[in-house]
């Protein structure tokens, strides 16, 4: 979701957070997960979300004649 949020609409970011925040919430309510981990998995996938972008993403304005 990270990855994609730059090229999507407001509200579907929105509704996209909040089913993962919702999903997030069941997995550690059922007991499958701690809370450490839902955090975990936030950090590590917008690591990985930022470095891709950064890796991958074109110039806004590329530099023409120099």
């Amino acid at each position: 979701m990270l990855l994609a949020a730059p090229f999507l609409p407001r509200s579907v970011n929105a509704a996209t957070v909040t089913v993962a925040a919702v999903c997030a919430w069941v997995r550690v309510r059922q007991g499958a997960h701690f809370p450490i981990d839902a955090v975990g998995g936030v950090l590590l996938g917008a690591t990985v979300a930022a470095t891709l972008t950064a890796v991958l993403a074109e110039p806004i304005s590329p530099r023409r004649g120099r």
